[in-house]
């Protein structure tokens, strides 16, 4: 009949996933790494870049018009005060969290 024990033991690599004697990279290190690998799991696509760009381009060029100013407000606050105006019309409010 198998019986089950348990057993301490003293790994000699860190937890952290690194090889046996063998620092872990940092991620700097391990994007080059998968790089030179050829190993684009980390990279996105180029069709993803340019989806990226055809949502971003809109909001970039109406900035550069000026045609919807951007908010200012304080660091550590709930925002500017216009965004409290932005939910109030369809009778909605923003919840404190």
């Amino acid at each position: 009949r198998p019986s089950t024990r348990y057993a301490s033991a003293c790994w000699p690599w860190r937890s952290s996933g690194s090889q046996v004697g063998v620092a872990s990279a940092d991620a700097y290190e391990r994007l080059l790494l998968d790089a030179m690998k050829g190993d684009a799991t980390l990279f996105i696509r180029n069709d993803e870049i340019e989806q990226s760009w055809d949502l971003l381009e809109p909001v970039l060029q109406c900035w550069g018009e000026n045609a919807a100013p951007v908010e200012r407000y304080e660091s550590g606050t709930w925002g500017p005060s216009a965004a409290a105006n932005l939910l109030s019309p369809a009778g909605h409010r923003w919840r404190r969290l």
